[in-house]
């Protein structure tokens, strides 16, 4: 059940953000009206490449827990203390936490209480 649900999300993860192309888009993007910079020069636009950065690592993050499960389950890998943690998770219809804070605990992502409203908002801020 959890190794059909993790291919289930995966198949709906969206591509990788290619940083390049993002960072050239927000090159050309100018601040706000009586301000002449353009680009990384403006707060707003630094904040903008900051958070697709950041999201670009939860998108990995997901992917890379996904396929782990998927690995771990047919015997592939090993079966690891985190991977374990993650599929209980889901056998839970929660989120797993390495989605949400890294290892000093730190938030990285949204907290939310189920997996399906989880992944809905990862979709939709993807978007």
């Amino acid at each position: 059940m959890v190794q059909e649900k993790a291919r289930e999300v995966r198949s709906k993860l969206p591509p990788d953000y290619n940083v390049n192309e993002v960072r050239e888009v927000i090159k050309k993007i100018a601040g706000p009206k009586g301000l002449a910079e353009r680009g990384m020069a403006v707060p707003l636009n630094v904040f903008l490449f900051q958070e697709v950065s950041r999201f670009q690592g939860i998108l990995q993050t997901v992917r890379t827990t996904l396929s782990n499960i998927i690995e771990a389950i047919d015997g592939n890998i090993i079966m690891t203390p985190d991977i374990m943690d993650a599929i209980d998770a889901i056998a839970d219809t929660k989120a797993p936490n390495n989605w949400m804070y890294d290892a000093s605990g730190a938030e990285i992502s949204w907290i939310l209480p189920g997996l399906g409203v989880w992944v809905t908002s990862l979709l939709e801020r993807y978007s």
